[in-house]
């Protein structure tokens, strides 16, 4: 396994930008994937700095998105007190997401 794999170092743009060409990627495929790339580099650089303040002002921020948010997408899986695992967890989540394609049509 690489170090990319197992977390211990993250990817560089020139590491997308080689394994897109590698498999042939059109030119605005790579270009959408270092975007990407730099969205998820902020995202975690945003969390590590929410880290280092302390847990409790999450909640807070959490409180205030939800209050502000249209929808509110959830799942929740209950089967009568049954701990779901696995193949059937799987298999309610499939279905949950052909259900949300339907609607969407």
């Amino acid at each position: 396994m690489s170090k990319i794999e197992t977390g211990k170092q993250t990817t560089t743009t020139e590491d997308v930008t080689a394994w897109a060409t590698a498999v042939g990627a059109a030119p605005q495929v790579v270009e959408d994937l270092i975007i990407d790339l730099r969205t998820v580099r902020f995202e975690y650089a945003s969390w590590r700095r929410q880290l280092r303040a302390g847990m409790a002002p999450r909640p807070r921020v959490s409180g205030a998105l939800e209050a502000s948010a249209t929808i509110i997408r959830a799942l929740e899986l209950d089967c009568g007190g049954v701990s779901v695992h696995g193949d059937e967890a799987t298999g309610f989540i499939r279905e949950l997401i052909e259900e949300i394609r339907e609607r969407a049509q």
